[in-house]
Formats: structure tokens, C-alpha cells, sequence
């Protein structure tokens, strides 16, 4: 640590008389709870030193030299508190006095009034405990401090020493911290000293116990060290032990590649006494305060550690080797043939961290894959780049592909064949390059020959070369007469179904001419064949040279025409909007249709049919024609019947059983007549004489009607207590009407129809109980009337029914 506290200025150590002769406590102020809470002392702590002008530079601590203060007790801080003496504001004491007391360390300061700059390094943690308990203890490698810099020389300057308290000054004392507690406690602190202000007489004084216990004695205290003092009572970190002290290997990192000056190694002790002090080789003279050593080659190493007490522990240590990576390259299939691009070049890698991947030479690194075989390869060299993991690298010797020469075909001569379809043309050919000549072969349509010449029917060809690789070379187009004889035969179907119409036709080209063409054991002339019927037919053709050809043609049978019909039947029985629609398939182009095979039309619909049976035809564009037939079916007729009951009951008491038949479910019934009107019942009761009509609709819309006659024999009625009888009632138009229990006088009356039009009009004289008269009615249409007639002020009526 204390190489790192001394930055600013050059240090020599000498061999000097101290000029610190130890650290003292005073007493700065004992509380009585006034400012600040009672049973608290402030104390100061001093670095004593010989002369005015010696200059304290530093108190630290480190593993050599552990620095740390122990407290019995409580220590005092005020809110928010100062950690050292240089941040002291005495202008805030009037309004927080307490601020005055609070614990700090320092060197020479009081406050931020007095001259120096106190600067600090490696103490947060210590400061932090010191804040909370009091007590803290340094003893890291790095260690911390608590510093000035010298500001001036007493030798140049008369006044320095007056005014620097960081110098002895006058009373030969420097301030190092205040202390406040309301226990004991006891310190060890190293000093760096300049004497007599003199950086080049450099002083470090380490192990200064101090306590507020005037009694206390400093020393060793562990009785298992060396230099153990009995009577010492506090501990000054000086104990020597035996010595425990144990190298332990943290880590070891292998170089990166091979060759690589990456490695390291990382090593820590135990059971250290003080300091640890980390040596890399045998001849190290330069300590580490860390085990850590970076920028290693592969090998043996040699490792030491010291501690403070001058222990010792060492190994040798080995930072292994990484394997090299290595890779060799082959060619395994070399190009097949000229330019086709298919060589193979396959790699095999090891070493490294055996996670290879591989490129060519040449290439982008970003091309590299881990497959190692490489593919479609052009002609070349190739050298094959393996990486590993670690981008480590090796490299192939570099592998030729070389481009085998294009195969060429030369034809020296050409024969004609006899005729076209014979193979005794020739064709003398020879060729270089590929795998030639002793592995060449050739195609010809498909064939292949060992040699040549090549014997060919006519035609025009190439000849291909084929090595034993496959790969190949052609000739031009070679023309090798004659010119083949072609039939060029056609067929014509039949007209219609299975007639005998058919023809076929043909044209020869090619061969010599002067063609005989045969069909069968026929020889014909022309160039048609009528008359023939479906099936299959042989057209064989001979040149003048006796060369032939045939050709098979086929008479196809017509397609039959396939008619079906759609009926729509009429809605209702003994309509006329029945409608057929003819469609037709098969058959040569469109069609026509006929009711009467005479007239036809585009159209296949045919309306206003009735039921009945029709008979229809289809015709295709070469007239051949289909006959169907089609049923129009009709509904049943709408039939009402019904059965009428008004003999055996009294009048209003008749009814009407009705019944439908025919007819398309479901009915929906519309009455008419006497308190009937558009009731829509199947059934009427509770009936008076009348005529009442019954008018029905099934569920297509048809209608039918019915009249139903409803007839009470010597009708007698009951009105306001007059017994009235009409004879006969229903009539044809003539009523005798009588009535019992009349009171006399003069009786009003009028005759209305159905609908309450009044027809006739009167009076009666009524001279007795009982009144008889004659009404006619012959002259009015048959129907339901109601004679209204009204008795000394009691109405009384009573229903006519007028019917043939």
C-alpha cells in the first residue's frame, strides 16, 4: 500500500533515527449532556514527534502493516456526521454545536479553515464500520490511507511549520483523529514521516498502539508466536506465528492456440501471515501483491508466495499445451467430365478444441462450415482452412482439379440404307478427348455400339461418344436416306349409331413414287374407302422400289344421343300448364326438338300441356334423331261432399258434415250463408234453414265449390210467446204463415233477403188470437229471407227458405 501512497513525490528509504516517537491520547472535553449526551469524552489523538518541522505524510494500512482501531463502547456522530477533520465547517457550531464533537480522522486539521488538503484512498468500508461501531481493522493487499502532500519546505520557508498543522509545530504534535466514546478503546496506526520536511528522509514507523487507558501496554499477544510479551494487554498486530502458509492454484487458462501467449495462471494463499507476496520463476525479484499472471506461453512453471513472517510455499505448475490444428486435403472424386464442375475435395481436421470448421483459402471466413466435404468444385488448386472454436487455424497443402478435355466427334463417311426402315445404311465415325479412345463408345437413337461403322436405317441422327465416365461428344445432324414412306391415314367416324358410312383416307409422302395401297385383300385406287362400318382398318403402302408401310386407323362409332325429360305436372285437374323439358348428351354438335318428329326447334321446353302421354324427339347436326316419351300427370278432381242433417232436430239446431277429396293437401274451407259467413270450419252446426255455400282451396291454389240446402219441415218458431208455423218452408215460393197467441190489432211486417235488403213491405189487421196469410215469393231468387213482423209493440221474426 504504501508504494501506492506516495505518488507525488520521489522516496528514499534511509536508515534513520525515528522521528515519531509514538502516539498519545488527550482528553478534549467531557460531556454533562448539555450539548452532547452525558458519559460521552472527546478525545484527541497525536502523532509525537521529535521536531517542529517534522512533516506526518500518511497513516495507513496494508497486509504488511494492518491499521485498525478498537472500541469498547459507543461512538458518537452527530446528523449527518463528518468522516474527516478537513470537511469541518465551524460556522455551523453556533446553531449545531454537537457538530463539534462528532469522531473523524485527520492530519493536523481541525476544520476546513486550516491549510492542507487531506485526500483518502481505500477507506470506504473502514469508514463505514467506523461510523457504526467505532472500531475498524485494514489488512488487504491494497490496503488504504489517509493523506497530505507536503506543501512547503521549512528550510526555504520560515514560516511552514506555523502554517501547516500537518508539521510538529511548536509542540511537537500532529493531530490524527478525535474520538468521542462513552467507553475505551485502543489503536494501531503506521505513520509516514518526513523529517524535518525532507522528502528525501522518508520515514515509515509502523505498529504505533495507542488507547485512552493510560495503562494500556502494547504488544504481542498471541502465546503462540514467537515473539509472545506477556505483559502486554493489547494486541499491536506485531505476533510472528509458525508458519501455515499454503499456495493454492485458483485457475489455470491454456493459451488460446498453440504458440499463443494467452494462458495465465491465478494463485492465492492461505494461513498468511501479514503481506502475501506472489513470485513467477525462480529469479523473480519483483513481488505480486496478487497470484495473478497473465500473458503465458505453454510449460512449466514456478510459483512462490511469502508472506509478512517470511513464510514460504512454491510449486511448480504446468499450463498445458493446446494441440496444434492440423488438416490434410484429397481429392476423392476428380471433375467427371470437360467443365462439368463435380469435383470432391474432403478434409480431415484434428487438434485444437476439435470443434473444426472449414473454408478454402481465398474465401470470406464467413463462408466457413463445419461439413468437411466440399462439392461442385471447378478446376483449381484449393487450400483447405481449418478453424477451431478458438479461431484457432491450420491449413491444407493445396489440391489440383484439373478439367478432363471436351470428347470430339468426327464423321468420315455415309451410306444410304436400302429402304427406310432397314439397317443397312452406314455411318463411319471416330472420336477424341474424355477418357479416348479405348473406353469410347456410341449412340445412335437410343442404341449404343461398340465400334464403327455404324450400321442405320434411315433418318436424320447424331452420334454421341460416351467415355467411361458418361460423359459425352456429338456429331452434326447426319441425314441417312431414303426418306421414310409415310401412310399419313385418317379415318372418318360413322354419321349415327352403328351405321355403315364410315371412310378412310390417306396420302403416302416419302419412299419412291408410285404407290400401291391395299386395305385388307383389297387393292384400291384413289385415295378414300366409303361405306365402311365401326371398327379398325390396315392401310398398307409399297413404293416402286418394294418398300412399305402401313398404318392402322380406327372408324369410330357415332356417340348416341341420350334424351331425358323433366315433367312439371299440372297444379290443379283438367289444367293446361303442364311443361316437358327434353334435354339431350352425346350426339355430333347441338341439338333440336319435336313434339311431331316434323317441326323442330332450338328450344327443349314444351308448355300448356294437359295430362296425358307425349311423345318427343331429339336430332343431332348430322340428323340422327331419338324418340322419348313423357307422361303429364294431374291431380284427382277436387271433390266436396257432405252430409246435411236438419230433419230430426229443431230449428238452429241443423248441421253440415263436410268432406274433400282430391285435390293437393292441405284444404283451407270459406263458408257462406245464414251467420256463416267466412267461417272456416270444415264442419258447420247450430244451423238455421238457409242455403249455405262451402268454397275450398287445396294447397296448389284449385278451388272447388258446393251448395249445401238446409230445410226445416213446418218450421215452427217461438218468438216473444207467438208459436208462428210457414208451411211449407222451404218452398218454391209460396208460405202459408199462421201464428197462435196474438193480441190484436193492426200487425206491422217486412220481408228482407240475405244481405237485409228489405223486398216487401206491410200491414196486417190482426182481429183475433190466432192470424193466418199467404206470402209469395215466386217472383224473387231462391234464397234465404226473414219475415220481421211486430205484434201490439213485440217484434217477432222468422226465416223464409225459397228453392226449387
Amino acid at each position: 500500500m504504501k508504494h501506492l501512497l506516495l505518488l507525488t513525490s520521489l522516496f528514499y528509504s534511509l536508515a534513520l533515527q525515528a522521528q515519531v516517537t509514538g502516539i498519545s491520547v488527550e482528553t478534549f472535553y467531557v460531556s454533562d449532556g448539555t450539548i452532547i449526551p452525558d458519559g460521552y469524552t472527546t478525545y484527541h489523538v497525536y502523532a509525537n514527534t521529535t521536531n517542529s518541522t517534522d512533516f506526518v505524510s500518511a497513516v495507513y494500512g496494508d497486509a504488511e502493516n494492518p491499521l485498525g482501531i478498537t472500541m469498547d463502547g459507543n461512538i458518537y456522530n452527530s446528523t449527518p456526521g463528518f468522516l474527516y477533520g478537513s470537511e469541518i465547517n465551524p460556522n455551523f457550531f453556533a446553531a449545531f454545536p454537537e457538530l463539534e464533537y462528532d469522531s473523524w480522522m485527520t492530519i493536523g486539521m481541525l476544520s476546513a479553515f486550516d491549510n492542507g488538503v487531506l485526500g483518502n484512498i481505500g477507506l470506504d468500508a473502514a469508514m463505514a464500520d467506523f461510523t457504526a461501531t467505532g472500531s475498524f481493522y485494514i489488512d488487504d493487499p491494497i490496503g488504504g490511507s489517509w493523506y497530505n502532500t507536503i506543501p512547503c519546505d521549512p528550510a526555504v520557508s520560515p514560516t511552514c511549520t506555523d502554517d501547516y498543522p500537518q508539521f510538529g509545530g511548536a509542540d511537537n504534535k500532529v493531530l490524527l483523529a478525535q474520538i468521542t466514546t462513552d467507553g475505551s478503546f485502543t489503536g494501531v496506526f503506521n505513520l509516514q514521516v518526513f523529517n524535518d520536511g525532507n522528502q528525501a528522509q522518508n520515514e515509515y514507523v509502523n505498529g504505533l498502539g495507542f488507547s485512552n487507558d493510560p495503562n494500556a501496554i502494547f504488544g504481542c499477544t498471541d502465546p503462540n508466536a514467537s515473539n509472545y510479551d506477556p505483559n502486554a494487554t493489547n494486541d499491536d498486530y506485531s505476533c510472528v506465528l509458525p508458519c501455515t502458509l499454503d499456495l493454492v492454484i485458483e485457475n489455470i487458462t491454456t493459451p488460446t492456440c498453440s504458440g499463443d501467449n494467452d494462458g495465465s495462471l491465478e494463485i492465492t494463499a492461505t494461513g498468511a501471515q501479514g503481506s502475501d507476496d506472489y513470485y513467477l520463476g525462480e529469479d523473480d525479484e519483483q513481488p505480486s501483491n496478487f497470484g495473478n499472471f497473465n500473458n503465458l506461453l505453454a510449460g512449466t512453471y514456478y510459483v512462490m508466495v511469502e508472506d509478512g513472517a517470511g513464510c514460504q510455499d512454491s510449486q511448480y505448475i504446468e499450463i498445458p499445451e493446446v494441440e496444434e490444428v492440423n488438416v490434410t486435403a484429397s481429392l476423392t472424386q476428380a471433375m467427371t467430365c470437360n467443365n462439368t464442375n463435380d469435383a470432391i475435395i474432403e478434409a480431415i481436421g484434428a487438434g485444437g478444441d476439435g470443434n473444426l470448421q472449414y473454408y478454402f483459402a481465398g474465401q470470406s471466413p464467413s463462408t466457413m462450415t463445419p461439413n468437411n466435404v466440399f462439392t461442385d468444385l471447378v478446376a483449381g488448386n484449393y487450400t483447405v482452412i481449418a478453424v477451431d472454436g478458438n479461431g484457432c487455424t491450420g491449413s491444407s497443402v493445396a489440391t489440383q482439379v484439373s478439367n478432363p478435355p471436351a470428347i470430339n466427334v468426327y464423321v468420315t463417311a455415309t451410306s444410304d440404307a436400302s429402304c427406310a426402315d432397314i439397317a443397312d445404311g452406314q455411318i463411319v465415325v471416330s472420336a477424341v478427348g474424355g477418357a479416348a479412345p479405348t473406353t469410347i463408345q456410341f449412340e445412335v437413337d437410343g442404341n449404343m455400339y461398340a465400334s464403327s461403322p455404324i450400321n442405320i436405317y434411315a433418318g436424320t441422327f447424331n452420334v454421341v461418344a460416351v467415355d467411361v465416365n458418361g460423359c459425352t461428344g456429338s456429331s452434326e445432324d447426319l441425314v441417312i436416306g431414303p426418306d421414310a414412306i409415310e401412310v399419313n391415314a385418317s379415318a372418318s367416324p360413322v354419321a349415327c349409331t352403328d351405321e355403315a358410312n364410315g371412310s378412310v383416307a390417306w396420302a403416302p409422302t416419302g419412299g419412291a413414287d408410285g404407290f400401291t395401297v391395299m386395305i385388307g385383300d383389297s387393292t384400291l385406287t384413289g385415295s378414300s374407302y366409303n361405306g365402311l362400318p365401326v371398327g379398325f382398318y390396315t392401310v398398307e403402302v409399297e413404293d416402286a422400289n418394294g418398300c412399305s408401310a402401313s398404318e392402322i386407323v380406327e372408324v369410330l362409332n357415332a356417340d348416341p344421343i341420350v334424351a331425358t325429360t323433366e315433367v312439371e305436372n299440372p297444379l290443379c285437374n283438367g289444367d293446361s300448364d303442364g311443361v316437358v323439358t327434353v334435354s339431350a348428351t352425346g350426339g355430333a354438335g347441338s341439338f333440336q326438338y319435336s313434339d311431331d318428329d316434323n317441326t323442330y326447334g332450338d328450344s327443349g321446353e314444351f308448355d300448356n300441356l294437359s295430362a296425358g302421354e307425349y311423345v318427343f324427339y331429339v336430332q343431332d347436326e348430322n340428323g340422327c334423331e331419338v324418340g322419348l316419351t313423357a307422361v303429364v300427370e294431374e291431380p284427382a278432381e277436387l271433390v266436396i261432399t257432405g252430409i246435411v242433417n236438419s230433419t230430426d232436430v229443431l230449428w238452429g239446431e241443423g248441421f253440415i258434415d263436410a268432406s274433400v277429396t282430391g285435390g293437393t293437401p292441405d284444404y283451407y274451407f270459406d263458408w257462406t250463408g245464414p251467420n256463416v259467413n267466412g267461417m272456416s270450419d270444415q264442419d258447420l252446426t247450430n244451423l238455421v234453414s238457409g242455403v249455405y255455400t262451402l268454397e275450398v282451396t287445396d294447397g296448389n291454389g284449385c278451388t272447388a265449390v258446393e251448395q249445401f240446402n238446409v230445410i226445416f219441415d213446418n218450421v215452427v218458431e217461438l218468438v216473444n210467446l207467438l208459436e208462428v208455423s210457414v208451411y211449407p218452408n222451404p218452398s218454391n215460393g209460396v208460405f202459408q204463415i199462421n201464428w197462435d197467441g196474438a193480441q190484436g190489432g193492426d200487425v206491422l211486417y217486412n220481408i228482407v233477403d240475405a244481405v237485409g235488403r228489405q223486398i216487401e213491405s206491410g200491414v196486417w189487421n190482426e182481429t183475433a188470437s190466432s192470424f193466418n196469410t199467404v206470402i209469395d215469393l215466386s217472383s224473387y231468387d231462391n234464397g234465404v229471407y226473414r219475415l220481421n213482423v211486430v205484434s201490439s209493440g213485440v217484434p217477432s221474426s222468422v226465416a223464409l227458405v225459397k228453392a226449387n
